[in-house]
């Protein structure tokens, strides 16, 4: 299996930050995130990291953003995380802190 690039993979990286920044990750919101290998390319690596970031959830997010070179990579983390904030059916004040920066 190919594995998806470096920047693309650091979308998903940061959505797993996001998935948190309202001090609740909810149950919606990790089965999102898990199921990401049904869509996409993501080596036995990839899978491994991302099944540790979604545990520990704790990361840079700046560090990972960093990775993100491409202006579409960073276009589809800023949908797919709308689409992830509103996973638990409640658009918090927190989330949309987010997008009014």
């Amino acid at each position: 299996m190919s594995q998806i690039s470096d920047g693309k993979f650091a979308v998903w990286r940061c959505l797993v930050v996001m998935a948190n920044i309202d001090g609740h990750f909810c149950d919606d919101e990790k089965e999102f995130l898990e199921g990401i290998h049904r869509y996409e390319m993501l080596s036995d690596e990839q899978k491994v990291i991302l099944k540790e970031d979604i545990d520990s959830q704790n990361m840079d997010f700046d560090s990972i953003y960093n990775q993100i070179t491409e202006p579409r990579d960073r276009a589809h983390l800023i949908n797919l995380t709308r689409v992830l904030f509103h996973k638990d059916g409640d658009f918090c004040p927190t989330e949309k802190e987010v997008f009014d920066v």
